[in-house]
């Protein structure tokens, strides 16, 4: 179901960008100190550089950290000072990048070779239209934004770079960070399958691997959900995943689930990171 509520909009000062929608994964062109290369767009990622990409350019490494994510494990991180990264019209200027030895699943399992992902710090700069039914990212700067399109407008949580918005699946009300760097459906974090008892709730087809982050394999339950609720828009039909994961992303306290590309794409949507806002809008998949 969709209630439809009118805005107003201008867009004069945005730029397209065509991305590829490889494995359920958005992947746009993007150049690295002059160097053309692809980037995974993530909206619950910062900048990251794959080693092996950062020492091809020869970038200056320094410092040390952990970096984990999706999986039960870690890997050794260190930084970098990219001078520019470009996508489309846009220029970004001396970008920090942490520089991790990406899973092989994420940069050559698609048709093209991914060495980066971006993310968070465009989109606290740029208002990000994500349209899935022509495959374009559109970015407008944030002070030249007016909405005017028609759809719904859900208030936005940005925790850690995150995109959080309060939600319920099935009539059980819940936090989710919507990720377009994941390709999965609705995972829900292994947390909140204990507390609300759901491995008994619904019924489980199976364990499964769901997908391999920088932390290693990330493993779920698998059953189907029959309504996910955003606001006032609504999502019926979809596979849901229950995170049997210990350690990372899928094990967190501080979100119940994470919405990715296999839900994501049946709607088109506007991220306002400092409006806290973001837009969803119905579009060719939404009632296929």
């Amino acid at each position: 179901m969709f209630l439809a509520i009118a805005f107003t909009l201008a867009l004069s000062l945005g730029t397209n960008v065509r991305f590829a929608f490889e494995a359920n994964h958005v992947v746009i062109p993007i150049t690295i100190d002059g160097t053309p290369t692809y980037a995974l767009f993530d909206t619950g990622g910062a900048n990251v550089l794959d080693s092996q990409f950062a020492a091809r350019l020869g970038l200056r490494q320094f410092g040390h950290a952990i970096a984990s994510g999706a999986g039960n494990g870690s890997a050794k991180a260190t930084q970098t000072i990219v001078r520019s990264l470009r996508f489309g019209s846009i220029t970004m200027h001396d970008q920090e990048f942490a520089v991790i030895p990406l899973p092989g699943a994420l940069t050559h399992s698609n048709g093209l070779t991914i060495s980066a992902i971006v993310g968070r710090e465009i989109l606290e700069r740029y208002v990000t239209r994500i349209d899935y039914d022509t495959h374009t990212l559109t970015f407008t700067p944030s002070a030249a934004f007016h909405y005017a399109r028609v759809g719904i407008a859900v208030p936005l949580q940005t925790s850690s770079g995150q995109a959080i918005v309060r939600g319920s699946i099935d009539g059980l009300p819940a936090s989710f960070q919507i990720d377009t760097g994941s390709s999965a459906s609705l995972i829900l974090a292994s947390p909140f399958v204990a507390a609300n008892n759901l491995r008994k709730k619904y019924p489980v087809a199976g364990n499964v691997i769901i997908g391999r982050g920088i932390g290693g394999y990330s493993r779920a339950a698998l059953t189907h959900g029959k309504r996910l609720r955003i606001g006032d828009f609504e999502i019926d039909d979809m596979v849901v995943e229950l995170s049997t994961d210990v350690r990372g992303a899928f094990a967190s306290r501080r979100i119940d689930g994470n919405i990715g590309n296999a839900v994501l794409q049946r709607f088109n949507m506007t991220l306002d990171y400092n409006r806290h806002v973001v837009y969803l809008e119905p579009n060719l998949q939404t009632s296929a």
